[in-house]
């Protein structure tokens, strides 16, 4: 019979792999010269124009997260 600890375990186990299965997702977000929220033209190696347009995005992901829409 599993006891307390062991419970706790699996949930961090679970709590680990989500977070590092988004860290290597996040990492392979297609850049093609484009920011990723307004789709203007950004300097090599940028992903976003600006930094409102990093924070939008990332709440629209946060949203979309939340409602189900998206599962990462």
């Amino acid at each position: 019979m599993s006891d307390i600890v062991d419970k706790a375990d699996l949930v961090v186990s679970m709590f680990t792999e989500a977070a590092v299965k988004l860290a290597r997702k996040d990492q392979f977000i297609n850049n093609d010269g484009h920011c990723l929220f307004c789709d203007e033209l950004v300097m090599s190696e940028m992903r976003f124009c600006n930094i409102d347009c990093r924070d939008d995005f990332e709440k629209e992901l946060a949203v979309l997260k939340i409602s189900g829409c998206r599962q990462d």
